[in-house]
């Protein structure tokens, strides 16, 4: 079997094979409670911050042998009633966080009983429109990684240019002002 970890989650708003999940071993009972299904959300239930609880991934793939992780807490929306992508954006904002933030117990190591997660109530639309604020939210999320990709290319040639100009390998005419 293969490991979806806190790193994993911490680290990548959406779990899919390109993630590089250690390896482990289950039990069958194991394998049937904590197998990742897409649609799934898991977020953080223990970190040395209480800031840092309740951090959501989605599930974005269908992930055969891969296993919620130990300090994960392992949500799967009911089909008809909730969207697993609404549910990691409902769990990615502020106010939510601060629920769960105020929620934690701990001293040096913070953490969310399975109650306090189980018994959260949040007021959602209906399943139509949940999947329709999902899929904008995906849109602006790819839009905005495009704009990141652009944004480093454009340092690169910057740093690139800057390099050739200092070096007198490129040489720019001032034009006079009048």
């Amino acid at each position: 079997m293969r490991l979806c970890n806190y790193t994993d989650v911490y680290y990548n708003p959406h779990i899919t094979n390109d993630i590089a999940f250690m390896d482990a071993t289950a039990t069958q009972s194991q394998i049937d409670r904590f197998s990742l299904r897409r649609g799934d959300v898991v977020i953080t239930k223990d970190s040395e911050s209480p800031d840092d609880i309740a951090i959501p991934a989605l599930v974005d793939a269908d992930l055969d042998g891969v296993l919620c992780g130990y300090h994960l807490a392992l949500i799967r929306p009911r089909a008809n009633q909730a969207d697993g992508a609404f549910l990691s954006n409902l769990f990615s904002l502020k106010k939510t966080q601060r629920y769960f933030f105020t929620h934690a117990n701990g001293a040096t190591r913070f953490g969310l009983s399975v109650d306090t997660i189980r018994d959260a109530t949040f007021c959602i639309p209906a399943l139509e429109e949940q999947q329709r604020v999902a899929k904008v939210v995906r849109a602006c999320e790819r839009s905005i990684a495009n704009y990141r990709k652009q944004l480093v290319n454009i340092k690169e040639q910057r740093k690139a240019l800057m390099q050739q100009l200092l070096s007198g390998k490129l040489r720019v005419k001032a034009e006079e002002v009048t």
